[in-house]
């Protein structure tokens, strides 16, 4: 025990002499790490794993890509990738991913990915997090991942590789969102989104809904001065606190609140899609007349709750179902609130 006592000290001395070189001799080596590291086969590799664990074929291009020691951080300029899911392959100016730093104190995996265009920014992090399932002796037992997913100024028509209808989209939108998802959905995803932006535009656009009986619905293209989008999900059930979509000034404007009972469960192939199994909404909408013959589709619909006003039309009124049945249209005097959808009394539709 003495022996090895003074064996430390002799150690201590000798670093607190040669601090100055033995710090250098560390720097040097971590150089040496960065610079030497097999970077190409480690990607290669993470987008094997990702390819089994998902199912989906990803394929990654990029004209070059350098280390900045600061993060650390790995950049790839112009990055081009390709995927099953994706229609087109997505392109940007810039990718980079660096160690989420929460995780590296919690000893967990973690990484944060940004992805920049043109004065336009998506950062995205992800980190394991225990979910809320227990075991039989209380104690949180399974991890998940919890992805929080924020952009800046971002025009949605850099997703057309993903979304096709996204190809003529213009205007500024701001997202923060954060959501815990179980890996094998045995427990449905948690979360919550807000949504803004500004001087948006979209194409004109047709979809078919689920089902045979509701058939589909065209719309023209439109342009909101400012959208809102607030909600959160929890167990299987989407609140949509606010989803406004235009100001006063604009001819078309939307406003709707309500709640669907959704389900997230992987197929066969391992991918996953949504089940839809009802919805209860309120939704107001508000037309100028120089729309009117570009929305035949909406007085097919949504005749019962139309009504006439000085700037043009509005629809007005409560909407519940489910996707594989016509829904059940009343109209109502005011949009009503979550809080009232959500409980709603005897007299009410809901």
């Amino acid at each position: 025990m003495n022996t090895l006592k003074k064996y430390l000290q002799i150690l201590w001395q000798w670093l607190k002499t040669y601090k100055k070189r033995w710090f250098l001799c560390i720097i040097l080596i971590g150089a040496i790490f960065l610079i030497r590291f097999p970077y190409e086969e480690a990607i290669l590799y993470f987008i094997n794993q990702i390819n089994k664990q998902t199912k989906y074929s990803i394929q990654l291009k990029y004209e070059n890509l350098y280390i900045n020691p600061l993060g650390p951080t790995l950049v790839f300029n112009k990055p081009e990738i390709l995927t099953t899911v994706s229609q087109d392959t997505f392109k940007a100016e810039q990718l980079s991913f660096r160690p989420s730093y929460k995780s590296l104190l919690q000893l967990k995996k973690g990484a944060v990915m940004t992805i920049k265009w043109p004065n336009s920014t998506l950062k995205m992090s992800v980190r394991k997090k225990s979910l809320n399932t227990r075991n039989q002796e209380g104690k949180k037992k399974k991890l998940g991942w919890f992805i929080h997913i924020n952009t800046s100024n971002f025009n949605p028509a850099f997703l057309d590789s993903f979304i096709p209808a996204l190809s003529k989209t213009k205007g500024n939108v701001n997202i923060d969102m954060q959501i815990m998802i179980d890996p094998e959905f045995r427990q449905q995803p948690e979360g919550q989104w807000n949504i803004t932006g500004r001087n948006v535009y979209i194409q004109a656009l047709s979809y078919t809904f689920p089902g045979k009986l509701l058939g589909g619905i065209s719309l023209p293209s439109l342009q909101w001065s400012k959208i809102n989008f607030q909600g959160q999900i929890k167990k299987g059930e989407v609140a949509i606190s606010d989803l406004s979509l235009g100001g006063k000034t604009d001819d078309f404007q939307l406003k709707t609140r309500g709640i669907l009972s959704i389900r997230f469960n992987p197929s066969v192939k391992g991918r996953i899609r949504p089940n839809i199994k009802n919805y209860r909404l309120g939704m107001e909408i508000l037309a100028s007349e120089n729309l009117k013959s570009q929305f035949y589709s909406l007085d097919l619909l949504f005749s019962k709750i139309k009504s006439k006003t000085p700037q043009g039309w509005r629809y007005l009124g409560n909407i519940r179902g489910n996707m594989a049945t016509l829904p059940s249209i009343s109209p109502v005097s005011q949009l009503p609130t979550l809080k009232d959808i959500q409980n709603p009394s005897d007299n009410e539709l809901f």
